[in-house]
């Protein structure tokens, strides 16, 4: 769902929190929130980064604070799943 708060991991493992954009059955297109702001408005921005579903999460802001989130995760479906 556009709009959607979301961790993203990152081609180092790292935990990156993002806006949905668009989403796919394999992907999803996401922002940072400037960027995802931008985008809205048609002004210039950078184009929304693409990540495999596998590596995305619904937003959790306890679980992202501690060193491996990602098994307190809960696995991104989306709305192209």
């Amino acid at each position: 769902m556009r709009g959607q708060l979301i961790v993203c991991k990152d081609f180092t493992g790292s935990a990156l929190v993002r806006l949905v954009w668009e989403d796919s059955k394999e992907l999803v297109f996401a922002h940072s929130d400037d960027q995802f702001t931008a985008h809205q408005r048609g002004v210039p921005h950078l184009d929304p980064v693409g990540f495999p579903i596998g590596d995305v999460f619904l937003y959790d802001g306890e679980a992202v604070q501690t060193p491996n989130p990602w098994p307190k995760l809960t696995p991104y479906q989306g709305e192209g799943s």
